[in-house]
């Protein structure tokens, strides 16, 4: 079931990915768009069967992935226990690796691409083990991703140099990585940069988020959406609603630890602002964009923790921007670039709440919706940062596709 055989005409790749494929949005799009670039797809990763009660399908009804061939690996460390203690995420990563690693012998694919580090080494291994080619997809510096995403840097510190230096190719979402990459790193080659900008199509769904929590047309809604961390300068963000008129609202749609949610929670109560803070649960992301169509102001901050928050590129970026919405991001090159490039909003320095507020009263005066959407549509889509994956799949295997691109 596992074995595919070589077509001339199709090009077939293998990705891998140490967590639930389905939420995460390039994945996702890459996916849908393979059988439009004559790609075969088959994808390993962990089974979630948990999922669904939280919000994210494990294998969404939305998109058509009839042309992919899914292995999902039910991990039996996971089935004895969830519980997060490091002791036990080894267990369940050194089980991960043993039988992906096993999957991928099983396989005959062109490339094999590694989704983060995590994913990267059964790549490395297998594919040293068979000659195979391999590319790294690093979405994050993994080695300096940070404790709460990477338990284990003192391990990943030389295993991602040793992995870059072999990858056949790295794919990076953000220029300044890529230099990184290659000159700190060693990579063969200067990375390529896959942005992740949505595959964005109209909405016909309507979920009208004022509704949701019950505020009038007349209110500013400021949403963020993603994860509820620290990192993010949430309790900066909900400090800065005491700096800003009662008519200003802020939403906050996503999941993280119960214990910060709980925090941020009471500093809104003990401010006297709880009515105007509002944190939901993450929902589905086919539903993401007709929630950001209901916001004034779109959310995109890090604290200047490492340098994945300081050049950050984040998909959320892009979704407000498709939507006609501006953007508060933090003070950080990556960002603030972009923002000055197409006039999508303002910066901040992302730990002052008094200067978050400030950007926020600025920036909920931009100009046209309609116009910003435009041209946030017309310098970024998925098509033509899809286009150069592909070209970069097919420069390290070697193949042209049938219409001899």
């Amino acid at each position: 079931m596992m074995k595919r055989e070589r077509d001339n005409g199709n090009l077939s790749v293998c990705h891998v990915y140490f967590g639930n494929v389905f939420a995460l949005p390039i994945m996702r799009s890459e996916l849908i768009r393979s059988r439009e670039q004559n790609i075969r797809a088959t994808v390993i990763a962990p089974r979630y069967p948990h999922e669904k009660s939280s919000g994210v399908l494990a294998f969404p009804s939305e998109g058509n992935f009839d042309h992919v061939s899914f292995h999902f690996i039910s991990l039996l460390a996971r089935k004895v226990t969830a519980n997060q203690r490091a002791d036990l995420k080894l267990i369940r990563y050194v089980e991960f690796v043993a039988r992906t690693l096993a999957c991928i012998l099983k396989t005959r694919a062109d490339v094999y691409v590694g989704h983060d580090m995590p994913a990267m080494l059964p790549v490395f291994l297998g594919c040293w083990l068979t000659g195979r080619k391999m590319i790294y997809h690093a979405h994050e510096i993994w080695s300096e991703a940070g404790t709460e995403v990477s338990p284990l840097l003192k391990f990943w510190k030389p295993v991602e140099r040793i992995v870059t230096r072999r990858a056949d190719l790295v794919v990076v979402p953000e220029g300044n990585r890529a230099e990184i990459i290659y000159r700190e790193f060693g990579s063969r080659k200067i990375p390529v940069v896959v942005r992740n900008v949505p595959d964005w199509k109209p909405t016909t769904r309507r979920l009208d988020l004022r509704e949701r929590i019950g505020i009038s047309k007349e209110a500013v809604l400021v949403l963020y959406h993603g994860l509820l961390s620290p990192s993010r300068c949430l309790p900066e963000l909900v400090d800065s609603l005491t700096w800003l008129p009662r008519n200003v609202h802020l939403v906050l749609l996503g999941s993280g630890e119960p214990a910060f949610v709980a925090t941020l929670e009471e500093m809104g109560r003990k401010a006297g602002i709880g009515p105007r803070l509002n944190i939901l649960p993450r929902v589905p992301y086919s539903d993401i964009q007709s929630y950001i169509s209901s916001a004034d102001v779109g959310i995109v901050l890090y604290r200047n923790r490492g340098r994945n928050n300081y050049f950050a590129a984040p998909n959320k970026f892009y979704e407000y921007t498709f939507s006609g919405v501006p953007v508060v991001v933090s003070d950080f090159p990556g960002l603030k670039s972009l923002v000055q490039e197409g006039e999508f909003g303002t910066w901040c320095d992302p730990e002052s709440p008094e200067d978050i507020a400030r950007a926020i009263l600025n920036v909920k005066e931009t100009g046209n919706r309609s116009a910003l959407a435009g041209r946030a549509r017309e310098m970024f889509s998925w098509e033509k940062e899809f286009q150069h994956l592909v070209d970069a799949y097919r420069s390290v295997v070697g193949r042209r596709d049938q219409s001899g691109k």
